[in-house]
């Protein structure tokens, strides 16, 4: 587990307007987000809650914390649904600089983004649903 990721990717926000309380006065950072990564036979795997610290952000913290410069695989809700054309700009290019091998984005990331990654990466996305098992080598 990440533990709290920094935010230093300037593009990249929680992606919406989140609430500490139901007057909507006190604004949620959603500072408790964190990211899973396995090391696993095939390479390093991130799964992803919803992202709202940002791709960017994640990937560059988990390649920080292990001295990778590549990610085998990245899964899961990136929070792309109201991110700007330059932010998904970003997001590939980073995806790319990594090296990432297999994208799963589901949820959150939003259909017209997942297109996106999806034209971007095309033969490496696959459809990643609720119940979809994957198995990164033995």
């Amino acid at each position: 587990m990440t533990g709290s990721i920094p935010r230093c990717h300037p593009l990249e926000d929680t992606g919406g307007d989140f609430w500490q309380d139901s007057q909507q006065t006190q604004v949620d950072l959603i500072v408790d987000d964190q990211a899973l990564f396995l090391d696993t036979p095939a390479g390093i795997v991130v799964i992803l809650g919803c992202a709202h610290s940002g791709v960017i952000n994640t990937l560059n913290y988990i390649a920080q914390i292990t001295g990778t410069d590549k990610f085998y695989a990245v899964i899961g809700g990136m929070h792309l649904l109201r991110a700007s054309r330059d932010r998904w700009q970003a997001t590939v290019e980073t995806l790319a600089n990594y090296n990432v091998q297999l994208l799963g984005a589901n949820h959150c990331t939003g259909t017209a983004a997942i297109a996106f990654l999806w034209h971007h990466f095309l033969g490496n996305c696959i459809s990643c649903h609720v119940g979809t098992r994957l198995g990164f080598g033995t």
